[in-house]
């Protein structure tokens, strides 16, 4: 997704390039597969006015309780580049509210975006001035709020106007009742078709290496988190989608706290399986201390210069 200038030419100081982005929007994953049959047409039935709350479907949610997993980052995602893509849009504001001040900083840094004006009254009112200008302009607009978990931190800050869309993502149901007109959207598992689609799209490069590809998929209940999972490590080692599934079984059995096949021990068993084989690349053994490191940071983004930084590096190799 990048932005153009209607003319092709550069936009001059204080102009406003139209259309334009704002905030830091994610990649779609590698080999990542439109969700034609589980992505409920969001693409096209995400009208002008509307706000969509993407949450786990009951199972996932009961299941899953506050992890992720279903994609609903990448739905939100790939909704915006269909969008985009047939220039339905002449604003995408991506932010993930964390906080108050979060919200109010990104909204302020919007405010300066489609004026081309900096402002002087600081953030709160630029913040507001921007709420108002998405109100009233006439400009077609989608706002993404990326994993909502506390609607306090929104209050008085939600978005809407007559020309704007608005993308909640949110791992609880009820996050987001206080959204202008909002409209719940479960987000499952993907398809037998779409995660064969993502298989074949990962291990590309050996045919013979995803053979078996539908059993694994639904040994993994089609949870995109998992699939990733075992696609990269087989995409890493030369596995193929039998010998994977092998070892997810053997692990399922070994590890302890639900049934084989149930969401969390799909989920562990896979995440088990990808960290015994990061923990064997050179320089052997840092895995496990860099995952416990990042952990305990943003899940939403780490600076590399944070996980390069002197004290990091003298926690890895201890």
């Amino acid at each position: 997704m990048s932005s153009r200038h209607p003319e092709g030419a550069p936009a001059r100081a204080g102009e406003v390039s139209w259309p334009l982005l704002s905030g830091l929007i994610p990649q779609l994953a590698d080999a990542h597969v439109p969700r034609q049959e589980t992505g409920l047409g969001l693409a096209a039935s995400l009208a002008p006015g509307d706000t969509a709350v993407l949450i786990p479907d009951q199972e996932a949610s009961r299941t899953l309780g506050g992890l992720g997993g279903t994609g609903k980052t990448q739905l939100a995602l790939s909704v915006a580049h269909a969008l985009w893509d047939r220039r339905a849009l002449d604003l995408v504001l991506w932010l993930t509210p964390t906080s108050r001040d979060a919200v109010v900083t990104c909204y302020a840094q919007a405010m300066h975006d489609v004026s081309g004006m900096a402002t002087e009254d600081g953030p709160e009112v630029a913040a507001a001035h921007f709420l108002d200008w998405l109100a009233e302009t006439d400009r077609p607009w989608l706002v993404i709020l990326d994993d909502l978990a506390d609607t306090a931190v929104l209050e008085g800050l939600w978005p809407h106007g007559p020309q704007g869309r608005v993308l909640v993502t949110s791992r609880r149901a009820g996050t987001a009742v206080r959204a202008y007109r909002p409209r719940a959207v479960e987000v499952g598992p993907l398809s037998p078709r779409e995660a064969l689609a993502y298989l074949s799209g990962k291990l590309h490069g050996d045919p013979d290496q995803w053979i078996g590809a539908l059993d694994l998929a639904g040994d993994l209940g089609f949870l995109p988190i998992a699939l990733a999972q075992a696609a990269a490590l087989m995409a890493e080692t030369g596995l193929d989608c039998r010998q994977y599934r092998a070892r997810v079984a053997d692990r399922m059995q070994r590890l302890a706290g639900g049934p084989a096949g149930a969401y969390p021990s799909i989920v562990a068993s896979t995440w088990a399986l990808a960290t015994e084989f990061a923990e064997q690349i050179p320089p052997a053994g840092l895995a496990r201390p860099a995952l416990a490191l990042a952990a305990m940071l943003d899940p939403n983004g780490i600076p590399g210069a944070v996980l390069t930084s002197q004290a990091a590096c003298a926690y890895l190799t201890r």
